[in-house]
């Protein structure tokens, strides 16, 4: 377990032995679906790939961005205010100066 924690999960020895059992458990099993997510990620890609290169015409850039759910517009960043009030309204103490 010792060796796993240190090559796959890349811990120092210190953060190992102060886990419990538990706590390690949850490590490993995020590092297991984050590989799991990587694995589908490469094989939607590879699928992807073959799909585009039996195609005779490939479809316009446009159309592509447009199927696969990606918006042109993005969010513009919050303001400090704006993010300010978001605190205030879930409870959270603003410091002074931002109010």
């Amino acid at each position: 377990m010792f060796s796993i924690a240190m090559k796959k999960l890349k811990m120092r020895p210190a953060d190992f032995w102060e886990l419990t059992p538990f706590e390690l458990g949850l490590r490993l099993e995020g590092f297991a679906e984050e590989k799991a997510e990587h694995r589908q990620e490469l094989l939607y890609l590879a699928w992807h790939i073959e799909a585009f290169a039996r195609q005779k015409r490939l479809p316009g850039l446009k159309k592509i961005l447009k199927d696969s759910g990606i918006n042109k517009k993005t969010r513009s960043r919050l303001s400090t205010e704006q993010l300010m009030k978001i605190a205030q309204s879930k409870g959270l103490k603003v410091p002074m100066k931002w109010r």
